[in-house]
């Protein structure tokens, strides 16, 4: 009840109306498969490392090298603190690494880490094995999984070329999944840690692009979430994570509750505006920005969706079509800091007008253009 009563806030504020029950979908933790060529949900994290051991009650455990480099990992409510160590003094690079994997400080019950470095062009690249742990999102302890790398020129154990040390980077190993019926149709989805923070739940946002040198794409932050109808996953089915779905016919309010390994999905029914396609896309991403919500169309059934008013900022969409000889293309096309937003009045229709050339991808032209009724027109790509 409480997470229909937040869902029911969230709706006022954008001056809708909902059904008070909501569809509460199970959400599986999964890891990533061993055959690398096997999709998975894509997540990836940078952090600098520092020389300098964190602030905190540390307890560390005697190190081989007398220069380890320290990060400090934030995944979900939990700090764990990563230490880099050597096999065996004289080694180039490091190649071991001690992980708070409990995230209570001490460091001396943990088991090390070992990796193999590669070398090439004194440019040093070392792999490690994934990591599962625990870590805490609100008052659960969830498992977790990542992939780490360390990255650098080291040439003594005291010298770095750099000046600045290594690079670390990791991939997130684990998704959570989940199934479900609307309207008699099958649905299945993954949700990916996409920022590598361990939330899986970051909805999209979007900043005001500024680019001097002309047109660059808008990307926005935030998780990811992979949906199909009941087709093989891949790398295609991806959309950014927004808080409104548009399955079929029905707009709902989706919240992640991963605490409870849940999804809930609340249906909007009233206080929404016709939004004419003139091209049915297979998947349709716009951001709401004076709102703040980001809204995801797959496969509508038809070519009017009712969606909340506001001013709209495409993100990207996703078309199938034939061309010519009968062959079928999937098109992408992806908003651009030049795309102009546009509002879609309360109680007032708009058009939104897709056109699609079939070509090669390498010369494809793809336009969109917002019809609105009081004339204005935008048109990017």
């Amino acid at each position: 009840m409480k997470e229909i009563l937040l869902l029911l806030v969230a709706a006022l504020a954008l001056g809708l109306s909902k059904d008070s029950s909501g569809l509460e979908v199970p959400l599986k933790y999964e890891k990533a498969p061993v055959v690398s060529n096997t999709f998975f949900p894509y997540g990836y994290n940078y952090l600098q490392t520092t020389q300098n051991l964190p602030r905190g009650d540390w307890k560390l455990p005697p190190l081989t090298t007398d220069r380890p480099l320290y990060v400090l990992l934030r995944l979900g409510d939990s700090v764990h603190l990563l230490v880099t160590d050597k096999s065996k003094t004289g080694d180039k690079f490091y190649s071991r690494l001690w992980f708070d994997s409990n995230g209570d400080g001490d460091l001396t019950d943990e088991k090390p880490v070992s990796g193999l470095p590669g070398e090439r062009n004194n440019l040093f690249t070392t792999q490690f094995p994934a990591i599962n742990f625990m870590i805490k999102l609100e008052d659960k302890r969830l498992p977790y999984c990542l992939k780490p790398s360390l990255n650098g020129r080291m040439v003594s154990e005291s010298s770095f070329q750099s000046g600045t040390g290594a690079s670390f980077s990791y991939t997130v190993q684990c998704a959570y999944s989940g199934s479900f019926t609307v309207n008699g149709r099958q649905y299945r989805i993954q949700v990916g840690d996409s920022n590598g923070n361990g939330r899986f739940s970051d909805y999209s946002t979007i900043a005001d692009v500024q680019n001097p040198f002309g047109r660059s794409r808008i990307y926005p932050k935030g998780d990811n979430l992979y949906i199909t109808d009941g087709s093989k996953m891949n790398f295609n089915d991806r959309m950014p994570l927004g808080d409104l779905l548009f399955l079929n016919e029905t707009l709902f309010y989706m919240k992640l509750d991963i605490p409870n390994g849940r999804m809930i999905l609340t249906e909007i029914n009233k206080g929404l505006s016709p939004l004419k396609l003139t091209l049915k896309p297979e998947r349709f991403t716009l951001f709401i920005e004076d709102k703040g919500h980001c809204v995801n169309m797959y496969k509508p059934s038809g070519n009017v969706t009712m969606l909340p008013a506001g001013k709209y900022r495409l993100l990207e969409y996703q078309v199938v079509c034939k061309d010519e000889k009968g062959a079928l293309w999937r098109l992408k096309a992806l908003g651009t800091n030049e795309t102009p937003s546009a509002t879609l009045a309360q109680n007032s229709e708009a058009v939104l007008q897709l056109e699609n050339r079939i070509c090669r991808w390498s010369t494809c032209q793809e336009k969109t253009a917002l019809h609105l009724p009081d004339g204005h027109q935008g048109i990017s790509l």
